[in-house]
């Protein structure tokens, strides 16, 4: 009898040890998921399986979450960005300046303001699908201008209009990219 409590003792333990070992892995797991999100690293997996009840439903209302989440970012990024040249809009530049105003001024901040001289008469006498492919090749022109700096924006204003944020970009090289531009327009 003896014999037959230790081993019932030892099995107890060691069942408890695994539990809890079981139990402390999907609490780790699940931690480091809401961290990633946390940062604003929305993760492309789910959570994964993770063991007990409890865990379970866990899992499943912070994958429900994230899902969420990414249609809510989604849906931003749709809302701040021009359907037909891929710049961001309107909304997307109020965005990007309360982001910038929220930062504190980290240095120089310019404005380009882009205007397709002549536009309508061009849609008027070629229509407005080229007007369309022309809207669309100047902010090719305008996105590849600024594509290899950091913290630059192309905003589709309005109709014919441009703009174009540089943060943290010095006047000559905002010079240049202005000049460039031009240059290219005009051919």
């Amino acid at each position: 009898i003896g014999s037959l409590i230790i081993v019932f003792i030892l099995s107890s333990v060691i069942y408890q040890t695994f539990f809890v070992k079981q139990y402390m892995d999907n609490i780790e797991k699940i931690v480091a998921y809401v961290k990633r999100i946390e940062l604003s690293n929305l993760p492309e997996d789910d959570i994964g399986f993770v063991y007990g009840n409890e865990f379970e439903e866990l899992a499943s209302g912070i994958n429900g979450m994230v899902e969420n989440l990414k249609q809510t970012e989604k849906f931003r990024k749709e809302s701040e960005t021009d359907a037909l040249t891929g710049t961001y809009n309107r909304f997307g530049m109020n965005r990007i300046l309360e982001h910038i105003d929220q930062k504190g001024g980290d240095g120089d901040i310019a404005f380009s303001m882009i205007d397709i001289d002549f536009f309508k008469q061009y849609n008027d006498n070629y229509g407005h699908q080229k007007g369309d492919e022309c809207l669309k090749a100047v902010a090719s022109v305008l996105k590849e201008a600024i594509s290899g700096l950091e913290n630059c924006y192309c905003i589709r204003y309005g109709g014919d209009e441009f703009v174009i944020i540089y943060c943290g970009v010095d006047e000559d090289t905002v010079r240049k990219i202005s000049d460039d531009i031009h240059d290219k327009m005009k051919k």
